[in-house]
């Protein structure tokens, strides 16, 4: 079983800062390598200059200019560009993004037309496919797309312990270490897939990737970045806000503990957050298929 201690530098910074840790967007990247056309290959790597799509500095590469001020400058209100506002009790027909564009959906559709578009600069190309490598992601984590009564998708709603057959962590607070919900979806359940932290990303990714079928990438590429986000609400809604019992969790102040534990939540955790870095890494590969010229027939096999 994993220690807190042993991933005590990288649990101590914001609990803002990833979605889906960097281990969960690089698989993203990796996965969407594998469905790109060749035309679409040839369009990324030319877009990327030299760095590749499958790694990290690609990925997460968005988070550095969340937390970089003078990136900042170049791309205000990109803090916002990383989530969309909805309230658990939000309907489909209310499902709305935000009025003016910034929020994961609309960003990623505006990064794809930035990729497309044949007159943009090699620099507004090489970041639309650094933020789209990073958005698809996003958009794909269920409590970035919902709210409950202001919890900030779960980042307040504190968690003691999260304990899962490989990878466990409890407060620390001599250490500053507040385990909370949304940092469980960003982190615990995905190191939890990788059964420790000591897991081969490659050897991992691979096993994702192996059990997608033709079937399922062909379905998954369609749709809108707009309808993927009110898919992954729905998946906070029923999955991210409420035990494996449909028990609700604590809300915050509510002075009940919240236990994570392999059985009622842990594990069904898990196959969420699989199945959603599925999709990310299949649906990031059609939409930069798309946005290739020559690129747009999708491929239902891995390379």
């Amino acid at each position: 079983m994993i220690n807190l201690r042993n991933l005590l530098a990288l649990l101590l910074l914001p609990t803002t800062l990833w979605a889906w840790g960097p281990e969960g967007h690089q698989a993203v990247g990796l996965i969407a390598k594998a469905y790109l056309t060749p035309d679409a290959r040839a369009n990324v790597e030319q877009a990327l200059a030299g760095e590749d799509l499958g790694d990290q500095r690609v990925t997460s590469w968005a988070d550095y200019v969340r937390g970089n001020r003078r990136m900042s400058a170049l791309f205000p209100e990109n803090r916002r560009w990383h989530f969309i506002e909805a309230s658990v009790n939000t309907t489909a027909e209310q499902f709305a993004l935000a009025a003016d564009g910034h929020d994961v959906a609309s960003q990623t559709v505006r990064w794809q037309r930035e990729l497309a578009d044949a007159q943009a600069s090699p620099l507004t190309r090489r970041n639309a496919v650094r933020f789209l490598a990073h958005l698809v992601g996003d958009l794909h984590q269920p409590m970035h797309c919902a709210d409950r009564e202001g919890d900030r998708g779960g980042n307040l709603v504190p968690v003691d312990p999260f304990r899962g057959h490989y990878f466990t962590v409890v407060a620390d607070p001599a250490s500053n270490v507040t385990p909370n919900l949304h940092r469980t979806w960003d982190d615990y359940l995905v190191f939890e897939s990788m059964s420790g932290v000591e897991a081969d990303l490659t050897t991992w990714v691979q096993r994702l990737q192996g059990t997608i079928t033709p079937e399922q990438a062909l379905a998954w590429s369609t749709g809108t970045p707009k309808e993927w986000a009110w898919a992954a609400h729905a998946l906070a809604v029923s999955n991210g806000y409420r035990l494996a019992d449909g028990t609700e969790v604590p809300r915050p102040g509510s002075g009940a503990q919240l236990h994570l534990e392999v059985t009622n939540y842990v594990a069904t955790g898990v196959r969420v957050v699989e199945e959603q870095l599925k999709k990310a890494g299949v649906r990031l590969a059609y939409l930069l298929n798309e946005a290739t010229v020559d690129g747009r027939t999708p491929r239902t096999t891995p390379r």
